[in-house]
């Protein structure tokens, strides 16, 4: 009714070819990135899922890959206590594929991805370390894009835990200049939601990430209010392992030194805990330590203990 005169007949034709039969206004584009690089096996797999179903029709963008495979061995996870933020990938490439085809494209050239650096969740200092995937399809949710890229980044049966930016400001301010020489130390609780996991203690010290009970196992004082100490090489007369590097105390009942790592001091008790193994290097307490696994400005932690030593 408020159309002016004339225009009825073009709505009517507009109308018509909208509804030609094969037609479809329902194709839309969805942009996913993220800061970080892929464990590279998953991502193929979850870009392969994507290409078989109903609603994607076209991938492509680019990828930085840190880990080729899953890391399975115990060992290896182990390893991740204390696992630093990385700051460059193993290798970029670049993706495209359309459905029922995934080809996958070693990037040559170094400039074509600069594709990021319009991307604010990748950082002015990190340009080179992120992920940025274009979709095409039908009743693309961005949401659960996006939480199938992030999933791509962690082993399996890792959960998030701490927002860098919230939890540890001064880390990520860091990580976003592309600083690698992280000096600093900072401790928080956090209760998770599932109820098999204990309240965890989360400690950055100097650009690494550890995590244990926030309970000590003596009498149940939050790990997270003690005091951190980072055991560094020195010159002071001070005992120390060629290898390592590391400080080096003595127990009074043993005469074999032991080597620290970084430590917390119960607040209540002072006994000190070594974050590295768990085991307390001031009595017979031990603790367990759980790996943690940084990227895209989010600390995961994997729901399973490592070995105790």
């Amino acid at each position: 009714e408020n159309l002016p005169c004339g225009a009825c007949e073009d709505l009517d034709n507009t109308i018509r070819i909208v509804n030609l039969a094969g037609h479809d206004q329902t194709f839309q584009t969805v942009c996913v990135q993220e800061q970080g690089g892929v464990i590279w096996s998953q991502a193929h797999e979850w870009l392969k899922s994507l290409l078989e179903s109903k609603r994607v029709m076209q991938v492509k963008g680019y990828l930085a890959i840190d880990w080729e495979e899953e890391p399975k061995d115990p060992v290896m996870l182990k390893k991740l206590s204390g696992t630093k933020h990385k700051r460059e990938a193993k290798r970029k490439i670049a993706i495209y594929g359309m459905k029922g085809n995934l080809e996958i494209k070693e990037l040559q050239d170094e400039p074509a991805h600069r594709a990021l650096e319009d991307c604010e969740l990748i950082g002015k200092g990190s340009v080179e370390h992120g992920c940025k995937l274009f979709l095409l399809g039908k009743g693309l949710q961005h949401v659960g894009l996006e939480e199938g890229l992030r999933s791509c980044m962690v082993p399996p049966n890792f959960v998030p835990v701490a927002d860098l930016d919230l939890d540890f400001p001064e880390a990520a301010a860091l990580l976003a200049e592309g600083n690698s020489n992280q000096v600093g130390t900072k401790a928080v609780s956090i209760d998770l939601t599932d109820e098999e996991m204990p309240e965890i203690a989360l400690f950055w010290v100097n650009g690494f990430f550890f995590a244990m009970p926030a309970k000590c196992p003596h009498a149940k004082a939050d790990l997270s209010g003690g005091q951190i100490e980072d055991w560094e090489p020195c010159n002071l007369g001070q005992a120390t392992e060629g290898q390592t590097g590391l400080v080096s105390i003595h127990k009074e009942e043993e005469s074999q030194p032991v080597e620290l790592g970084p430590t917390v001091m119960c607040p209540a008790h002072m006994y000190v805990f070594d974050l590295m193994s768990g085991k307390s290097v001031s009595s017979e307490y031990v603790t367990d330590v759980f790996p943690v696994w940084v990227t895209g400005g989010i600390a995961f932690l994997g729901k399973t203990p490592n070995p105790r030593p």
